[in-house]
C-alpha cells in the first residue's frame, strides 16, 4: 500500500519524485510507468489544489482588506464631517463675535460723537457765561469805581463841611 502513502503526501504537499521512483523498483516495469503517470497526475492535482487554496486565501485577504479599507474610509469620512460641522460652528461663532464687536465700535463712535457735541455745547455755554461774567464784572467794577469816587467826594465834602 505504498501508493496510499504517496497519495497522502500528494494531498499534503508536493510529491517527492525520488521516493516515488524508489518505490517503483519493487513493482514490475509495467507498473512503474503507471505509477509514474499516477504520480504526475497526483502532483498536478496537488499543485492545482494548492493554487486553488492560495487563490481562495488571496481572495479572502482581498475581501477582508476591502472591508477594512471601507470601514476606515467611513470612519475618516465621519471624522471629516464632524470636523467640518465643528469648523462651521466656530466660523459662525466668530462671525457673530465680529458683528458684536463692530456694533460696539459703532455705538462707541456714536456716543463719542454725541458727547463731542455735548462737550462743544458745554464749552460754548461756559464761554458765553464767562463772557457775561466778565461783562457783568466790568460793569460792577465801573459801578464800584463810581461809588468809590462818589464816596470820596462825599467824604471830602463832609470833611470840608465838618467842624474840625
Amino acid at each position: 500500500m505504498p501508493p496510499r502513502k504517496i497519495a497522502k503526501k500528494a494531498e499534503q504537499s508536493e510529491v517527492d519524485l525520488e521516493s516515488l521512483f524508489a518505490a517503483q523498483d519493487s513493482f514490475g516495469s509495467d507498473d512503474s510507468s503507471m505509477v509514474a503517470l499516477v504520480a504526475k497526475q497526483m502532483q498536478a492535482a496537488a499543485e492545482k489544489k494548492r493554487k486553488e487554496r492560495n487563490d481562495r486565501l488571496l481572495q479572502a485577504f482581498k475581501t477582508e482588506a476591502n472591508k477594512l479599507i471601507t470601514a476606515r474610509a467611513e470612519e475618516v469620512q465621519k471624522s471629516l464631517m464632524t470636523l467640518n460641522e465643528e469648523l462651521s460652528v466656530i466660523a459662525t461663532t466668530e462671525a457673530d463675535n465680529e458683528d458684536r464687536i463692530r456694533a460696539l465700535w459703532t455705538e462707541i463712535s456714536q456716543l463719542r460723537t454725541a458727547h463731542s457735541g455735548a462737550m462743544n455745547d458745554y464749552k460754548e455755554r461756559v464761554q458765553k457765561h464767562e463772557e457775561q461774567r466778565m461783562t457783568d464784572g466790568a460793569t460792577a467794577l465801573a459801578r464800584i469805581k463810581a461809588a468809590y469816587k462818589d464816596a470820596g467826594k462825599v467824604t471830602d465834602e463832609l470833611v470840608a463841611s465838618s467842624i474840625f
